[in-house]
């Protein structure tokens, strides 16, 4: 499955923390950009727990 939605100020992080806690058995990965504030990343999820997580300055050619 694949959704798109917009937050304000950031990314739902707290939300992703405790679906991933709650479905332990799916892969939840979230990608990010705030192109207002200059900065975009990752996080993945599996088992419960965040294991990646990339932050980086937004470029705009990283927008697609």
């Amino acid at each position: 499955m694949h959704y798109e939605f917009n937050t304000p100020w950031g990314p739902p992080e707290i939300f992703m923390e405790k679906i991933a806690e709650d479905c332990p058995n799916l892969h939840f990965e979230l990608g990010y950009s705030e192109p207002g504030m200059g900065f975009c990343g990752q996080m993945i999820f599996e088992e419960g727990s965040l294991v990646h997580e990339d932050y980086n300055e937004y470029h705009e050619e990283e927008e697609e």
